[in-house]
Order: structure tokens, then C-alpha cells, then sequence
């Protein structure tokens, strides 16, 4: 993490867990301990308006409000990076 820092770059880790498992706690859903990354997107996916890499699958579940209030840190940290620039 160092070398990539000292690059300019910046790490994110997803908590919970996944990027999944992150969104899900956006939405006030438990991530359990024993729920692996795929358990997580077998839970989220089917509830998006789409594939999954489609960006604009994400917006009737993540509106722009929920996601200004969320307090789920690594949400937050993408939030700071995408604004800083």
C-alpha cells in the first residue's frame, strides 16, 4: 500500500467485505460473518434494474440521497474521491 500511496494512488477497502457487501449496509441490510463475497452478490443482483455492470442498474436502489447519508466508510471513500477531482 505504501508503494501505491507514494504513486498517487488511493487504496479502498470494501467494508463489508465485498463492494456488495458494502451496499447492502447502504441499505441498513446485515452482512453476516460467515457470508462470502458471492453469497453477498447473490443477494444484491437480482434486486438491481439490470446487469450488474451496467451503471445505471444501481440508481433505483441508490438514489443520490441514500448515498449522501450513508455512513458506510468505504461508500464514503469512493464519495471523497470521485468529488476531490
Amino acid at each position: 500500500m505504501k508503494k501505491a500511496h507514494q504513486n498517487g494512488y488511493k487504496i479502498i477497502l470494501w467494508s463489508p467485505q465485498c463492494l456488495e457487501g458494502a451496499l447492502l449496509d447502504v441499505l441498513g441490510e446485515r452482512v453476516n460473518d460467515h457470508e462470502t463475497s458471492q453469497d453477498l452478490k447473490k443477494r444484491l443482483h437480482p434486486r438491481l434494474d439490470g446487469k450488474h455492470t451496467d451503471m445505471n442498474a444501481y440508481q433505483t436502489l441508490f438514489p443520490e440521497n441514500t448515498l449522501a447519508t450513508t455512513e458506510n466508510q468505504s461508500v464514503g471513500s469512493v464519495k471523497k474521491v470521485l468529488l476531490d477531482k
